[in-house]
């Protein structure tokens, strides 16, 4: 039965196995589906890719918006590219997660980001978990800001956003063990301020 996994029990996971489209494995497969990804975070980080988050740009394409102008920023037009990494918004959250990550902040386009997140991250290293959490906990915390601007009128500051990406990208790291004691691993460690409890034994 759909939503049942081997052992007869109901999980999200199975339940989208049973009613998924089935079709050739996309190159960005890895960054948005994987063991450590967030569901939520992972859902939105495939809406985005798929082209399907309805920014301000499509709904005026649409005819729904007469005027369109990004919610973070007021300053420019909000379509994916601008909203997630050209507004002055989002950039400030870019800028310090690279800086904790050791990675170069660099103006790409949504998808440059992409193929070079899947070009890079592919693996089960602890930069390549980290890099990936970030990447898709970012997307959806610039997103739900977005959102809360929009129909709540509530705003917070890139820093408080920032704050609850670093928060999420912790908690899931803090749960692996097992992990390499070595020089790069123990940098992000204390970049992140993860526990040292992933270098013991699982």
């Amino acid at each position: 039965m759909g939503g049942d996994d081997t052992n007869g029990r109901f999980t999200v996971k199975s339940a989208w196995e049973g009613i998924r489209p089935r079709g050739p494995v996309v190159e960005w497969y890895k960054i948005v589906w994987h063991g450590r990804m967030i569901p939520r975070h992972a859902l939105i980080l495939w809406l985005a890719i798929r082209g399907r988050l309805n920014t301000q740009d499509k709904l005026h394409a649409y005819g729904i918006l007469p005027e369109i102008c990004c919610a973070l920023c007021r300053q420019n037009v909000e379509d994916l590219n601008h909203l997630f990494f050209t507004c002055p918004f989002s950039e400030r959250i870019w800028r310090i997660l690279c800086d904790k990550s050791n990675l170069p902040w660099v103006h790409r386009s949504w998808g440059e980001t992409v193929h070079w997140m899947t070009q890079n991250f592919k693996g089960k290293s602890l930069r390549s978990v980290i890099c990936r959490l970030m990447f898709a906990a970012a997307v959806y915390a610039i997103w739900r800001e977005r959102n809360s601007r929009i129909f709540n009128e509530k705003a917070r500051s890139a820093c408080n956003v920032l704050h609850e990406v670093l928060y999420w990208v912790r908690e899931r790291v803090n749960s692996l063990h097992g992990l390499v004691l070595s020089q790069e691993n123990r940098w992000l460690q204390r970049s992140w301020n993860i526990s040292e409890d992933v270098f013991r034994p699982g």
